[in-house]
């Protein structure tokens, strides 16, 4: 319950947050979330690194365009794997 309500969190308080946090604590905790084994986490995942993913220093991008690619390409869950490949789409088209 307290993961995907920090991911809910992190989606509330877009536009309220420095960048600087966003960095420094956003991105890792998205990408460790990337692999967690509920897939409601996993998905959300994906819709807030879209939604952030401008904000994100271009390491961080690499980081969670590896861990998108990696639901996208073997994940288990339809929602997940789905909701991960419509952001890589996103990401690469931008």
């Amino acid at each position: 319950m307290l993961r995907i309500q920090s991911v809910f969190i992190m989606n509330a308080l877009k536009g309220h947050v420095s960048n600087n946090l966003i960095e420094s604590r956003f991105s890792q905790v998205l990408t460790d979330l990337a692999a967690d084994p509920v897939p409601n986490v996993r998905f959300n995942v994906s819709k807030t690194v879209d939604m952030y993913y401008d904000n994100f220093s271009q390491s961080a991008k690499a980081k969670l365009c590896e861990a998108l690619q990696k639901m996208a390409d073997s994940d288990t869950d339809f929602d997940s794997k789905f909701y991960a490949q419509k952001t890589l789409e996103r990401v690469k088209a931008a």
